[in-house]
């Protein structure tokens, strides 16, 4: 979160002589980041970077507090000047109703509340206008314009409600009900969230808490009474809240990071003594209150030779006593070390003696600690066996020519439709930024396609692949996240495409040594490829370790693609898991072996997994180093009607010390296709 602090607002916390760009230097080095310091109307305005365990810096007082810090770093160039504001309320003459109440204090569990009577609406002053203007803020009006400043200055949200408008004199804080709405006070009408935080009066609902207040209890020019209502809510109501309404305001930011209890009181008697000033405030009813029972900092052992080792400097105890009081903190010294107490704003940021070091080290400039270059023997790299192999899949597409993608992880309603799935499996995005961009993609080809339509107005052939995760709905649970491959022919070749890829997903199970896989006609396409174009590569189980199919030139059409398109799909966890896990070098022999294929004709359920294991078993009692691959799997018209298929095997006939010569060829040859007929019913194909 970046905060803006003009330089003039900054001098009423800090009185210093050092100038603007000294100042920005400085908390740069040895602070938050000054990402830029503008001059607007001869005012210096500083662009400030927050990181979210600085919760104290949330303000001009904070970074004035932390400004004076490390200005008096060496020396004392600064003083942090706090809001001096008054302890008591005054009586009030009058007593208006009131009724507050809080339907679980866990949603409320700190909160001040009074009315003023007696308010004029006017124009701020100018000082006043000046500074909000500076830091990006409208001033409208006087009443407005004080809860803005003081959430500026001191960095606790308030709101202000117009009495009159309060129906029933009631604020009622509850959880708010499926189906409510508010008109807040940019005029638009907001569909509450569910378990949100919301106050209402007898009537309606007047403030979605913690974002914006609503348009029907806000002061207008005709505002003679007030409620000021001081706050803590529940920052994790707050951050669902306006996460699921993606309108995140300035005191959304503060309320979700947590406020420093002890700043509730401060900011609500700054708020009635500038009601006073500046707008004529009379209190007019008693003070209304509960508190968080505060707590209690627990102090921090830190021994001088932990810090000392840490850091690998010597400081001296005098220099970590200043910089740790310089923050805030009580110290007392031991005999080992200090034992430092955290100030209340710093309770959730300083919990263990390394957070005192960080302090510390930063205090003391991280420039000015010795630099010692690492000793001891360098580590051996540890590599992980899954990296390994995804990078053998990457490396083989690659080697084949195709270009890896890296597409977002979410993609539009209408491309999941385009290719038919299932509205179930789709994770939907409940506040997407954009509309095209609301549901995260159920499988890379949602946006592959798109990129593939693209290239191909520049390209005659595409040939592209990604590698990265989809997300399945499953019911209320978590979606889950499967590591998906996905690769993307298009060409205007119709007949040899579709083997093309089919011959990459062989070779690429080959590379993982996945030696014992078959290929089958898949029997449950997916609804966007062709059912006579499609199969499935299995291992020894029947688990389909890829799918290679035709896109559907309906479905390529609602993409902008006219050429015939093939896809190759597999999840990559199980490929990995499929692959050998002791790699095999390749045997180096100095004779060469005799391939030639052998076609046949077998029953259209026969697994062809099975035939080439079986011909495999058969081949290498004759020819000890022989080997099998299925070359083609193939069906006619005629075929179909016979409910049978095409099946070509290309067979390396190998020995072991010399190469085989015809006859043992023509052994083994014998021998494997007995055994495929009399095994599966097959028929040799002669030509």
């Amino acid at each position: 979160m970046n905060i803006t602090i003009p330089h003039i607002w900054l001098k009423d916390f800090l009185e210093t002589k050092v100038a603007p760009h000294e100042i920005a230097r400085d908390l740069s080095l040895y602070g938050p980041t000054v990402e830029s310091l503008v001059e607007i109307d001869k005012n210096y305005v500083y662009q400030i970077e927050i990181t979210p365990n600085r919760t104290d810096l949330m303000s001009i007082e904070g970074v004035a507090r932390e400004s004076a810090a490390i200005l008096n770093r060496e020396k004392n160039q600064a003083r942090f000047v706090p809001l001096e504001i008054l302890d008591k309320v005054k009586q009030s003459k009058t007593d208006l109703p009131l009724i507050i109440e809080c339907e679980d204090r866990t949603l409320m569990p700190q909160m001040m509340a009074i009315v003023l009577d007696n308010i004029q609406i006017l124009n701020s002053p100018k000082d006043l206008k000046i500074r909000l203007e500076l830091t990006g803020n409208r001033a409208l009006a006087n009443v407005v314009d004080i809860s803005n400043f003081v959430r500026i200055s001191l960095g606790h949200p308030l709101h202000i409600f117009d009495y009159d408008a309060v129906k029933g004199n009631l604020l009622r804080t509850r959880e708010s009900r499926e189906g409510e709405v508010i008109e807040t006070l940019d005029g638009t009408t907001r569909q509450i969230p569910s378990g949100s935080i919301i106050i209402e009066d007898s009537e309606r609902i007047i403030d979605l808490c913690g974002i914006m207040g609503g348009k029907n209890s806000e002061v207008t020019e005709t505002t003679k009474r007030v409620v000021v209502f001081v706050p803590i809510y529940e920052a994790s109501r707050i951050r669902k809240t306006f996460r699921a309404l993606n309108h995140a305001t300035d005191s959304a930011l503060i309320y979700e990071k947590g406020i420093d209890p002890t700043l509730t009181k401060r900011a609500f008697m700054e708020t009635l003594n500038l009601l006073e000033k500046l707008a004529g405030g009379k209190v007019a009813s008693k003070e209304f209150s509960w508190f968080i029972v505060p707590e209690k900092p627990t102090s921090i052992k830190l021994s001088q030779i932990q810090l000392e080792s840490v850091l690998n400097e010597k400081i001296s105890k005098a220099k970590v006593i200043h910089y740790l009081e310089s923050l805030g903190m009580k110290v007392m010294e031991n005999q080992d070390g200090y034992l430092v107490t955290p100030p209340s704003n710093r309770i959730g940021d300083i919990k263990i003696p390394e957070d005192l070091i960080e302090e510390i080290a930063r205090l003391h400039g991280l420039m000015n600690l010795r630099v010692t270059m690492p000793g001891g023997r360098i580590p051996e790299e540890v590599t992980s066996s899954q990296f390994q192999f995804e990078r053998i899949i990457e490396n083989h597409l690659a080697t084949f020519g195709l270009t890896e993608c890296y597409s977002e992880s979410a993609t539009s309603l209408a491309n999941c439709s385009s290719l038919s799935l299932a509205d179930k499996d789709l994770v939907h995005i409940d506040n997407p930024l954009i509309a095209d961009r609301s549901v995260m993609r159920p499988n890379l080809l949602c946006n592959l396609l798109p990129a593939v339509s693209n290239n191909l107005s520049r390209f005659e052939t595409v040939a592209i692949f990604e590698k990265e995760r989809i997300f399945k709905a499953v019911g209320d649970d978590l979606p889950m996240e499967i590591n998906s491959l996905t690769c993307v022919l298009s060409a205007p070749e119709t007949d040899q495409l579709f083997y093309t890829l089919r011959g990459i997903g062989e070779m690429l199970l080959d590379a993982l040594q996945i030696e014992k896989f078959s290929i089958t006609k898949s029997q449950t396409t997916k609804p966007y490829l062709m059912k006579n174009k499609a199969c499935d590569l299995l291992d020894l189980t029947g688990q389909i370790l890829l799918r290679v199919g035709q896109l559907k030139p309906s479905v390529a059409e609602k993409f902008g693609i006219h050429v015939p398109t093939v896809i190759l799909e597999g999840e990559v966890d199980l490929l990995v898991s499929a692959a050998s896990k002791l790699r095999k070098l390749p045997l180096t022999l100095n004779h060469p072996g005799v391939v030639e294929d052998l076609s046949f004709i077998v029953p259209f359920q026969t697994q062809v997994g099975d035939m080439k294991e079986q011909a495999k078993t058969e081949l290498q009692t004759i020819c000890e180093l022989s080997e099998i691959k299925i070359a083609d799997l193939y069906d006619t018209v005629d075929l179909r009607s016979k409910n049978q298929k095409g099946v070509t095997m290309t067979v390396l006939y190998q020995g072991k010390d010399k190469t085989p010569n015809p006859e043992l060829v023509a052994k083994a040859r014998e021998a494997v296709i007995e055994k495929i007929q009399n095994t599966f019913q097959a028929q040799i194909r002669s030509n």
